[in-house]
């Protein structure tokens, strides 16, 4: 799967200037280094330093390939994969978290009640169902309720418009294809939700994560 560069942890700016000048996909980048095959942060630095690029743009760049894109992560085929975030369908926040939240990170929202937060973390949950060919991670997700305000018919509300939003985006033949045959109970299919009502039950289920994940995965 090709990873477009609009996905990538950067700012905005560096990727309209990369856009520019034809790099659409992180591949078309990773043609113009040579040091796939002998990676450490010196070569990434100076291979850098001679590309024509602003500065400032450089410097983003460099940063993001050492921290994510480490030795194993070049030779891996699964490497899109690894980075491809889950979005959350607001463009400025989407934008913020330039791309969306990505795998192996923690993301803290902070909201007064009523504020979204909530609404945001069902909405991501539902995310994680998207095909990868829209740019999705088409995982499962666990969504662990503290406060009851999981809502099954809003989480069902958000599902129709996901895949409302996928059949406007279909554009070739294998798009709409997928679409055509993507139901709302498929994309909720990989939803699970946990109900903690104390600090007991989050820690016990923090303390058996691996084990709930590996029941999830095995369905």
């Amino acid at each position: 799967m090709a990873l477009p560069i609009t996905s990538l942890p950067i700012p905005q700016s560096t990727v309209r200037y990369l856009s520019s000048r034809n790099v659409v996909y992180l591949s078309d980048l990773l043609k113009t280094l040579p040091w796939l095959d002998s990676y450490n942060e010196e070569s990434v630095i100076l291979q850098m330093e001679e590309l024509n690029l602003p500065e400032v743009h450089r410097r983003l760049l460099t940063d993001f390939l050492i921290n994510h894109l480490h030795q194993t992560a070049f030779q891996a085929p699964q490497i899109g994969k690894k980075l491809v975030p889950i979005i959350t369908f607001s463009s400025s926040l989407d934008s913020l978290l330039c791309g969306g939240i990505f795998p192996n990170e923690i993301v803290e929202f902070l909201g007064e009640p009523g504020s979204g937060t909530s609404q945001l973390c069902m909405q991501l949950a539902v995310d994680c169902s998207i095909p990868e060919m829209f740019g999705g991670r088409a995982c499962k997700s666990l969504l662990i309720d503290c406060n009851g305000d999981t809502c099954n018919i809003r989480l069902n509300q958000m599902a129709k418009a996901t895949l409302t939003h996928l059949n406007l985006i279909a554009r070739s033949a294998e798009e709409k294809d997928i679409t055509s045959k993507l139901t709302v109970d498929e994309l909720l299919s990989k939803v699970y939700t946990a109900r903690c009502t104390n600090y007991t039950q989050l820690i016990a289920l923090i303390n058996t994560v691996r084990t709930v994940k590996t029941a999830i995965m095995a369905q």
